[in-house]
């Protein structure tokens, strides 16, 4: 029976979205707190407490999940909006500060910043041990193909899946639950593994081994105790910290 690995993208092997979360914090605000808002005090704190619950809980989500989150937070104020239009602005809203990230750094020849430390090496060590890789990611499936492309990680991957609106949801569950079912794979013998708790609750759910990523985005080595805690604290105790002690983590898979 074949070994697999299905492996998230940010914040798991790359930093390329470091920052995220302001960016995401910046967006929502700007729709909260636009001119034509008259919100009380009382209304603009509650949500701000509820951005800040939803980012807290957002790696690994979709960018329907984000918006979606958005848009009850602005119904919650009584803000008239469009969730399609606010879908599609934060996709040109970040994807200008993605692209633009990208591109400075594949001009200064600098693009092995975008990765964490040793993530390439890790992706290699998992062939190596007879593992067949899959990608699967909340971001946009043609971003997805465009950064994997870029940094030239497409070749480690049987199959790369980002978020596409006609796709089954809750969508990581389905996708891993459709990638397994069409590789003819076993639960028990396919690893999830990645920092949010998006696609290790739904690799538990569905009875796969779960390996979590706590390092961190801002210099792509280290230990991140915030993602570490939170892991820790919903029963994920395999954690990588460092991507160069990542194989104890492997488990020897039994060959049927």
């Amino acid at each position: 029976m074949n070994k697999a690995a299905i492996i998230d993208f940010d914040g798991t092997l790359t930093r390329v979205r470091c920052g995220w979360e302001d960016k995401m914090r910046e967006f929502f605000h700007q729709k909260l707190f636009a001119e034509t808002a008259n919100l009380s005090e009382t209304t603009k704190e509650e949500a701000l407490s509820q951005t800040e619950e939803w980012i807290s809980h957002a790696p690994g989500t979709t960018i329907a999940q984000q918006m979606g989150a958005l848009s009850e937070i602005l119904n919650f104020c009584s803000i008239e909006h469009s969730l399609d239009q606010i879908i599609e602005e934060f996709d040109t809203y970040s994807s200008d500060w993605e692209y633009a990230r990208v591109t400075e750094l594949k001009d200064k020849g600098q693009l092995d910043q975008l990765m964490l430390c040793g993530a390439r090496k890790f992706l290699e060590n998992l062939i190596e041990l007879g593992y067949e890789l899959h990608l699967l990611s909340g971001t946009s499936h043609e971003k997805l193909l465009f950064e994997c492309e870029t940094l030239e990680l497409s070749q480690y991957f049987v199959h790369i899946q980002g978020y596409e609106k006609h796709l089954e949801l809750p969508y990581k569950r389905e996708s891993i639950r459709k990638t397994i079912k069409d590789y003819a794979y076993n639960n028990e013998n396919t690893l999830i593994i990645g920092d949010g708790l998006t696609e290790l609750e739904a690799g538990r759910e569905l009875a796969c081994p779960c390996i979590g990523v706590a390092i961190s985005e801002e210099d792509g080595k280290g230990c991140d105790q915030e993602k570490l805690s939170k892991l820790k604290t919903k029963g994920f105790e395999e954690v990588i910290t460092d991507f160069d002690e990542a194989l104890e983590f492997i488990p020897q898979v039994k060959q049927v």
